[in-house]
């Protein structure tokens, strides 16, 4: 690891170690919470801890685990049926069994004063014999996510905020999930939360089903799941009348100001995609009626499970009550299409016509009069305003974003013929 690498990991490891407390104290003066003494080079003291690390393509961290770990605890923070994601699974397991994990890792680093840390403190409340962190993903909503396991099965999951913005999600969904778990469901498997009393964190069971089936199609589960859930919340109402209409109307103000801060964003294709916002806004009419209901938000095949018990669904961090219906429907079907299987948007629009034919589906297009196209052009204007707007201030954006705009682009343009 490079000199300019090793101080961005120093930063990267002190935040996820240390800056719970700085984010719950609201304070920037993060190095003088608590003492954190980390090197690249062991030496012989008792004191120090030794930590495994393995790096992403670009250099930075993306897992570390204590070296002595002696199960890959760091694969149950996977969930993807890509055939290159079951390989890695498949090579990593095989070397914990024969003894050569270390060939895996990237280097080590070592940490003293291990016990005062807040990370660790907050570990101690978990029964567990291994753990992994993952480090996070950059940008507003960074998040650390520690997996646990105790006898070699994963048990739990602990979610630390980097940010301000990021505790804020954690607690929507430690509230979203004490709602849901008042009740029983049937066709729904959520996780159990736990919220820190004094840090931005949550520890989450886990709810992944010994024995699973293909996730990634939309199927009967999917369907009645949705149903379940809309027959529990859904409400009438109309279009201008949701907080998220008012939203819609405060993103577009601010792409139509804003001109994208990494170089690599066409300007061209952000100023085609703020004249089919616009277009496609103005296409609405402002007092439509409509169906509102809970969405999940981010309904993706990545943060679910599915089994003879129905889906398994976790990471309900951006859970809300006044999406428009079939939002979590569309939002599985682009998000899945683009991110996971690559698809162009014709292919996407074939695999939600051929959802849209199931009987259950119709059934429930039936039972609430849904104009399912109105409903379309919704999910659009909703989740491109959104995450334009996100990406337009992002110094560096990944690849898949580039992916995603020309999908957004294309199906913008379909749904406005």
């Amino acid at each position: 690891m490079q000199v300019e690498q090793r101080k961005e990991s120093e930063e990267l490891l002190h935040n996820i170690c240390c800056l719970p407390q700085a984010v719950a104290a609201g304070t920037s003066s993060r190095r003088s919470l608590t003492p954190f003494r980390l090197s690249w080079e062991g030496t012989d003291q008792v004191a120090e801890d030794e930590f495994s690390y393995i790096l992403n393509p670009d250099g930075s961290i993306r897992w570390f685990f204590p070296t002595d770990t002696p199960f890959p605890t760091h694969l149950g923070l996977y969930n993807s049926a890509h055939w290159k994601a079951r390989l890695y699974k498949w090579g990593t397991r095989q070397a914990f069994r024969l003894g050569q994990q270390k060939r895996l890792f990237s280097g080590q680093f070592w940490l003293k004063n291990k016990a005062q840390l807040p990370l660790f403190r907050l570990l101690s409340t978990v029964d567990h014999d291994s753990y992994a962190v993952f480090t996070g993903t950059a940008g507003e909503n960074r998040k650390s996510v520690v997996a646990l396991s105790k006898d070699r099965q994963i048990t739990h999951f602990l979610k630390i905020a980097h940010q301000a913005k990021s505790a804020s999600l954690l607690r929507q969904e430690a509230y979203t999930l004490g709602v849901l778990n008042q009740t029983s469901w049937e066709h729904w498997v959520l996780p159990q939360a736990r919220q820190s009393a004094d840090l931005p964190a949550i520890i989450l069971t886990n709810i992944r089903p010994r024995v699973q089936q293909d996730q990634s199609v939309w199927s009967r589960s999917h369907s009645l799941a949705l149903h379940e859930m809309y027959h529990r919340f859904a409400q009438p109402s109309r279009w201008n009348r949701l907080h998220c209409a008012e939203e819609v109307q405060a993103h577009l103000a601010h792409i139509l100001q804003t001109e994208p801060k990494d170089p690599s964003l066409d300007k061209h294709q952000i100023d085609r995609l703020r004249a089919l916002l616009k277009k496609l806004h103005r296409s609405l009419v402002p007092d439509a009626a409509l169906h509102h209901a809970l969405a999940h938000a981010d309904f993706t095949p990545w943060n679910m499970y599915r089994s003879h018990q129905g889906l398994h669904v976790y990471d309900w961090e951006l859970a809300r009550e006044d999406l428009p219906l079939f939002y979590d429907f569309f939002h599985f079907h682009y998000q899945g299409g683009v991110l996971l299987k690559k698809y162009p948007t014709d292919r996407i629009h074939r695999e939600i016509q051929r959802a849209l034919q199931r009987p259950d589906m119709k059934q429930l297009i039936q039972h609430y009069g849904a104009d399912i196209q109105f409903y379309h052009r919704l999910y659009l204007l909703y989740v491109i305003s959104y995450y334009l707007r996100i990406y337009l201030d992002e110094p560096k954006v990944h690849m898949q974003v580039h992916w995603l705009l020309a999908t957004w682009e294309t199906a913008m343009e379909n749904v406005l013929l």
